[in-house]
């Protein structure tokens, strides 16, 4: 559900490049594992057919106060585009991830 969010343009978030264009992305899911230092688990969901699902689970840290900052939310991302790309259909294209434009000024812009 964090990752679905678009969130708001003075909120704590991490612009980087996402589907070939800037997107900021929510980093509080980030924030409550590295100050609870819990694992983070990225859950891949894709349709098999009408009302069934397959869900894939990957770990992107176990341990979160060791990682950079914003590493964890760059794993997202990168993870996130590659089940995209890889399943096209089963994404909502028609969320509004990109209800906010980049501002050259943004500061917390540090993935590529």
């Amino acid at each position: 559900m964090v990752g679905d969010q678009a969130p708001k343009h003075d909120a704590n978030v991490l612009w980087t490049e996402f589907l070939h264009q800037e997107t900021n992305f929510f980093t509080g899911g980030e924030r409550i594992a590295v100050k609870m230092n819990l694992p983070v688990l990225y859950v891949e969901m894709r349709r098999v057919k009408r009302g069934y699902y397959a869900i894939n689970f990957e770990v992107l840290s176990t341990t979160p106060k060791k990682t950079a900052n914003h590493e964890i939310t760059a794993k997202f991302v990168k993870a996130m585009e590659m089940t995209i790309q890889k399943h096209p259909s089963d994404w909502l294209w028609s969320h509004k991830r990109w209800k906010y434009a980049y501002k050259r000024s943004e500061q917390n812009k540090t993935i590529s």
